[in-house]
């Protein structure tokens, strides 16, 4: 402790006279420079900011303690809250542990050391829930457990729930991958099914008057026509109706309607309502 407090402060590098460094102050370096290696070993990457330059450990010690013990209770408190709320997360077992050990090593710097039991505590629970069955079985162990075992244990659980979700995985992708297949084999029959459904309506379309498919009742020539006509001959009207409703359907094709108001054919029998072209033009 005297290396580090002062109170055995470096030796004389040349003895009077001598060229030759001292073997005495060789000893005090080589034992100054140990501590001053544990001491940065014992840092975080924060602190280790602080202490750039100083080459003894007596340098770094006086450093740490005005930077710690200015503030000591307010900081005491700041490292106790950052224990409490600490949690895994996303972070490596490793990388979880050394969070937790730097702030337990700064509590020492502060003359606060946690309690091994009480830091394995803090430790077990900022744990994510897929590690409650080991929480629990910590917690209800009997013989108490050191930080070390406690290291080794969370390191085993973690590479075994590493190597299960890494089987899980292509199991998991697999099952979603045929579930979208199938899902997509679904639609694309849903969309053939309806389309045809569709089609086929448009080609049953039959006539309740003229009974001739493509077109319903209130789009039927024949009617109108014959509305049209009803006026001038009555008798001509319920005879052609009477005619047009008992002649078999002569073509199931659906044609679209071209907005034409005359046609021809060459089958006059598929008319109901005809008349001769006695007019000049013809058809090439």
């Amino acid at each position: 402790m005297g290396f580090v407090d002062g109170t055995k402060p470096a030796l004389e590098k040349y003895k009077s006279g001598m060229i030759e460094i001292s073997q005495d102050y060789l000893n005090w370096l080589r034992q100054d420079q140990i501590l001053l290696c544990w001491i940065k070993s014992s840092l975080s990457e924060n602190v280790h900011a602080q202490i750039i330059g100083l080459k003894t450990s007596a340098e770094v010690w006086s450093v740490l303690k005005h930077s710690y013990a200015t503030h000591s209770r307010s900081r005491v408190m700041q490292l106790k809250s950052q224990l409490q709320d600490l949690e895994k997360g996303n972070m490596s077992m490793d990388a979880y542990f050394q969070k937790i050990r730097v702030i337990a090593h700064q509590l020492v710097i502060a003359s606060k050391p946690i309690d091994e039991d009480d830091l394995v505590l803090y430790i077990l629970r900022g744990l994510p829930a897929e590690y409650l069955a080991f929480k629990i079985s910590m917690e209800t162990r009997k013989e108490p457990i050191s930080l070390n075992e406690l290291y080794g244990l969370l390191l085993m659980q973690e590479a075994n729930k590493k190597s299960h979700d890494d089987e899980f995985l292509p199991t998991a992708n697999n099952v979603f991958k045929e579930h979208n297949e199938r899902q997509h084999t679904c639609r694309g029959r849903g969309k053939l099914v309806y389309k045809n459904r569709n089609y086929q309506g448009k080609e049953r379309l039959i006539c309740q008057i003229c009974e001739k498919t493509g077109h319903v009742a209130k789009n039927c020539y024949t009617y109108l026509n014959l509305v049209k006509n009803k006026s001038t001959n009555p008798q001509a009207f319920h005879a052609a109706i009477e005619n047009s409703s008992n002649q078999p359907v002569g073509d199931d094709n659906w044609y679209p309607d071209s907005g034409a108001t005359h046609h021809v054919t060459n089958d006059i029998n598929k008319l109901s309502i005809h008349s001769d072209y006695r007019g000049r033009d013809t058809l090439k």
